[in-house]
């Protein structure tokens, strides 16, 4: 379990090393991470959560999965775009991702334990989504986030 004291959170030991992979993963120059990061929108970054987790899990973007689990992993990468590559969503559509897989009527009582991986932080955007976010929480989804720089830096931010 990695501790940061000044956000009084933590990052889950499989959670951190996921992250540290899919920042080193990222080609960068100059900050902006290259075009050739969407490879990881393919099969390797499911690979990648797979190797660092016990048990099946959501992955969004990802292959649809048979159904629901206990964990979901969602990941924005907002650097691709500005390498000139593609993203299936932004940093909303990533919490509105996260919204309706936790729906009730989808996966609500399968998904307990929501991981977001990211690049970028918009709290506008967060904004937009808190009372459902905080809705999740209060039924008692886990929701734990971490902001990733090039090179493998990982830092947990709270979302709400």
């Amino acid at each position: 379990m990695h501790w940061n004291q000044q956000w009084e959170t933590y990052i889950p030991e499989d959670m951190h090393r996921i992250a540290a992979v899919i920042a080193e993963r990222v080609p960068v120059r100059e900050g902006v991470i290259l075009q050739e990061a969407p490879a990881l929108l393919g099969g390797e970054l499911q690979d990648i959560i797979s190797r660092h987790t016990e048990g099946e899990v959501n992955c969004y973007p990802g292959t649809p999965s048979k159904g629901c689990y206990r964990m979901a992993y969602f990941i924005y990468l907002e650097g691709v775009l500005r390498g000139g590559g593609r993203w299936p969503f932004n940093f909303e559509g990533m919490i509105h991702e996260i919204v309706n897989h936790c729906a009730r009527t989808k996966c609500g009582n399968v998904t307990r334990d929501v991981r977001i991986i990211t690049d970028t932080w918009r709290p506008v955007d967060i904004d937009k989504w808190r009372p459902a976010l905080s809705s999740l929480l209060l039924d008692g989804i886990q929701i734990t986030s971490v902001l990733v720089t090039p090179g493998g830096g990982t830092f947990p931010v709270r979302l709400i």
